[in-house]
């Protein structure tokens, strides 16, 4: 059942149905195997395989001077991938040397485990290439043939939201405070900055409250707006190297303040934002080959040009997660299966163990069902 392996519809056909199309890491799985075969099929094991893999691929460069004395600049890719999450399980076993004609349903469940990377994607451009980061959760159920590499099967994809662990709330301020350089090595004089963050732990939705003070009494210039951003930082490695690219998702802009000022303490100012993602499948996740992290900063925009220094900012790393919305509506059998009446199962639990672990040795002893003599209908 890899890539390169099709579904033989001649037999019949195989569909994956879960409770639900997205998950918390941790939560219970609950699905069905459904199996509407119309001649017999030369296996006797159902079996489930669940799988979670990280794919990336990075951009990266080589500078050199040629014979002529130009310097070149060669860009090249480098892929990955990291199977971090694959178990496999044999959900039913005929007493047959073949798997009879009809419709068959095997329910299943198991436990994602608590700490599994939420599912992921994210792609940008560079140098006119396309990096990307990924990490996907997939469900394949069917039967094989080894003798004859037929194959009867479907692959089903489970979005997994990574489990919100427990933050500090009202977090102490986070400061900041320097000598700002301009042009020609102008000084704008001393600023403080500090922001006090309601929490670093968000639902998408939520709504971020921070409080900023700035301190511009001894400061030559005046600060021209104070911007708050929520920036997303995607980390991808392939072969070892490692491609970073940052976005502000959200920003709010505020009045500044004028040199010789200070709004701290109670005259600190109160600001909101709104949490967002970039998309559904762009939240937090901690992978190995896939990272994808937020921040939330401050920054005090000064009214001259900053040559020889950064403009004043703080900022604070934030987790962001996405909302369980619950059970989906199922998809209707009969549409799918016509004359839906199948013969039902036992639910099988599959033990998110070691020892099922997919193998080498198990990818062998699937070759078990090698010269079945198949019935005539």
């Amino acid at each position: 059942m890899g890539n390169k392996v099709t579904s033989d519809d001649s037999y019949g056909k195989v569909i994956i149905m879960t409770q639900k199309k997205k998950y918390i890491a941790g939560e219970q799985v609950n699905g069905w195997v459904n199996v509407s075969l119309i001649r017999p099929f030369p296996s006797n094991e159902v079996f489930l395989l669940i799988e979670g893999k990280e794919k990336t691929k990075v951009v990266d460069s080589r500078t050199y001077t040629n014979s002529e004395g130009h310097t070149r600049t060669e860009y090249y890719t480098r892929k990955d991938k990291n199977i971090f999450y694959e178990h496999t399980f044999p959900i039913y076993r005929f007493n047959s040397a073949y798997i009879p004609p009809g419709q068959y349903s095997f329910p299943f469940s198991f436990t994602l485990g608590e700490h599994l990377p939420g599912s992921f994607e994210y792609r940008w451009n560079s140098h006119g290439y396309e990096p990307y980061g990924k990490i996907k959760y997939k469900i394949t159920a069917g039967f094989k043939d080894y003798n004859s590499e037929g194959s009867v099967y479907d692959k089903f994809e489970v979005i997994v939201d990574q489990k919100m662990q427990n933050g500090g709330s009202m977090l102490m301020p986070k400061p900041f405070e320097a000598n700002v350089s301009g042009y020609c090595y102008t000084s704008h004089g001393n600023f403080k900055l500090a922001a006090v963050f309601s929490n670093d732990r968000y639902l998408v939705g939520d709504l971020a409250q921070m409080s900023i003070a700035v301190d511009a009494t001894r400061a030559d210039t005046d600060i021209k707006s104070i911007n708050c951003e929520l920036i997303m930082d995607t980390i991808v490695t392939a072969q070892g190297r490692t491609n970073n690219h940052s976005s502000t998702i959200q920003s709010v802009r505020l009045p500044g303040l004028i040199k010789g000022t200070a709004k701290v303490n109670e005259n600190s100012i109160p600001v909101q934002l709104n949490i967002m993602t970039k998309g559904e499948l762009q939240a937090t996740a901690s992978g190995t080959l896939v990272k994808n992290n937020f921040r939330l900063r401050i920054m005090g925009e000064v009214d001259g040009c900053v040559c020889y220094s950064d403009h004043p900012q703080t900022s604070l790393p934030v987790w962001i997660y996405n909302k369980n919305f619950g059970p989906q509506s199922l998809p209707n059998m009969n549409a799918l299966m016509p004359n839906w009446n199948p013969q039902n199962f036992d639910q099988f639990v599959c033990q998110m163990t070691d020892s099922n672990r997919m193998t080498n040795d198990f990818r062998n002893r699937m070759g078990y069902n090698q010269d079945v003599q198949m019935p005539s209908y």
